[in-house]
């Protein structure tokens, strides 16, 4: 049996892998509240990428944990000045 071709990672493959979040990979996710979730900057919280197997990478999703803020929304500023 050959060994399989190696191709270059996709500019989507690179993007998701500089968030430096978990990317689940398979063909389903049994519970998303269970998922490992890491610090994930670009949102404020915490996060994972899932990349089902077999969706060509049209199909990812992501699970994202936002933290509860005290601040006051920016609605809530507007009309308060």
């Amino acid at each position: 049996m050959a060994d399989k071709e190696i191709l270059p990672k996709s500019s989507y493959e690179q993007f998701i892998e500089s968030e430096s979040i978990p990317i689940m990979r398979g063909y389903s996710i049994d519970d998303l509240r269970t998922l490992p979730l890491e610090p994930w900057k670009r949102k404020g919280g915490k996060g994972a990428y899932i990349n089902l197997e077999g969706t060509s990478e049209i199909n990812d999703a992501y699970v994202c944990e936002i933290p509860r803020v005290e601040v006051s929304t920016y609605s809530d500023i507007c009309l308060r000045s």
